[in-house]
């Protein structure tokens, strides 16, 4: 079952996510609104996000999308303008994945910016995440051991 709430069962403001959201890019030393794929794919970062935000005290889901739809920008990683071709640039389906945090309302979206700089807000609405989407559904999170590993790659402690 979804759930979104921290423990004292008060559903998180935006303003208390972008303080997450600071904090961890900070300790990660990884720029907001940016995308490096080489260091942390969105899969990566939402569960190590989700993670650092359940040691917090503030639960949350993996939300995943399939099927983009709006176009990508001029900006976008050039892997995605070559993988989608002659779709990147039209509205349509271009066959690619996404993986975020939901938090109530919210989306925490820390890789956003590999569709193009449009798509650099970390945090949105849901609603706004599903608008993207051809199809999006809760997927699961990788067990703690993983994540971990995870988070000591993002740090270069391995």
């Amino acid at each position: 079952m979804a759930y979104s709430y921290d423990r004292r069962g008060a559903a998180p403001s935006k303003k208390r996510l972008e303080g997450f959201a600071r904090e961890f890019a900070t300790d990660f030393s990884y720029p907001l609104g940016s995308c490096d794929l080489g260091r942390g794919d969105c899969d990566t970062m939402s569960n190590v996000f989700l993670d650092y935000l359940d040691d917090a005290g503030v639960a949350g889901n993996l939300l995943a999308g399939d099927g983009f739809i709006p176009p990508l920008g001029r900006d976008a990683n050039p892997m995605w303008v070559m993988l989608t071709g002659d779709k990147a640039f039209k509205k349509g389906d271009k066959g690619l994945n996404h993986v975020v945090v939901q938090v109530g309302k919210w989306v925490v979206d820390l890789t956003g910016a590999q569709f193009g700089s449009a798509f650099k807000d970390p945090i949105y609405p849901v609603s706004v995440f599903k608008s993207r989407w051809q199809q999006t559904g809760y997927t699961n999170r990788a067990n703690r051991d993983i994540n971990n590993l995870r988070r000591m790659l993002l740090r270069g402690e391995l």
